[in-house]
This record gives C-alpha cells, sequence and structure tokens, in this order.
C-alpha cells in the first residue's frame, strides 16, 4: 500500500496514543518523524528480522530504532528504548526480551564495527540524552 508521508505520520501517532507512552517516547518519535538525518520514506525497513503480526508496518517502536541504528546511533541507548516501547505497546515480555537480546548481540557482534568503519557514528538525539538520564543508563 502506497501512502503519504503524512498518513505514515499520523498512523504512527494514532497507534502510539493507545499505548502506555511517557512524553519522552512521543518526543523520540517525533525526532525519528522529523529528523532530516534520514528519510524515512525509504530508509525505514520494518522490524528486521522478526515477523511484525501489527496490523501496520509503520510500528513506532522498530521506526523509532531503525532511526537510531541507520543514523549512526545504535548501541545501548537505542536498544533499551526499544524494548520500553515494545513492552509499552504491549508485546509480551518474552518476545519484547528476546528481540531486545537479539539486537544487542546483533550491535555487539557485526553492525557496531560497520558503522565505525563507515564513519556512521553520531552523538545521541537530544531526546535520546534525556531517556539515557531518565532511566539512569550508564
Amino acid at each position: 500500500m502506497n501512502r503519504t508521508r503524512s498518513e505514515i505520520i499520523d498512523s504512527l501517532f494514532e497507534h502510539s496514543k493507545n499505548c502506555n507512552l511517557d512524553a519522552i517516547h512521543y518526543r523520540l518519535i517525533e525526532e525519528a518523524v522529523y529528523s532530516n538525518d534520514w528519510d524515512f520514506m525509504h530508509d525505514y525497513d520494518g522490524c528486521t528480522a522478526v515477523a511484525e503480526l501489527h496490523h501496520d508496518f509503520y510500528v513506532f517502536d522498530c521506526f523509532v530504532h531503525d532511526f537510531h541504528w541507520k543514523t549512526g546511533r545504535g548501541g545501548k541507548v537505542s536498544d533499551k528504548i526499544f524494548l520500553e516501547m515494545m513492552l509499552r505497546r504491549g508485546l509480551g515480555k518474552y518476545i519484547a526480551y528476546k528481540r531486545y537480546y537479539g539486537v544487542r548481540l546483533a550491535w555487539a557482534l557485526k553492525y557496531k564495527n560497520q558503522h565505525k568503519k563507515k564513519g556512521n557514528v553520531r552523538e545521541l538525539t537530544e531526546y535520546m540524552s534525556i531517556f539515557k538520564a531518565i532511566r539512569k543508563i550508564k
């Protein structure tokens, strides 16, 4: 289904309203949606390597996580955000933690070095830094 940019944005925020998100989560979604660092219409590829049973390709937890990883902000903070967003949207704990440990492992074994070699490493976004401080992530 071909949708416009604004239809996708509306879908992301509409779905997020039905979940138990804090203000910081909405800010993280906004950063991903409105960032000039990527073009989600071309760069977002969904929940990589896992079947997504959600009704919509644009799921906010995977969307935000893709934004972080593809723009050189992947790693522990990004993965913790991903985990928390999955749990808050109601994904079961078993599946959420399985995905979390999967991305942690993928980051450690492959993607961290790939990003470094390509020079695709950036500072955390403003709201990633706030999330890190609020959640006391080291």
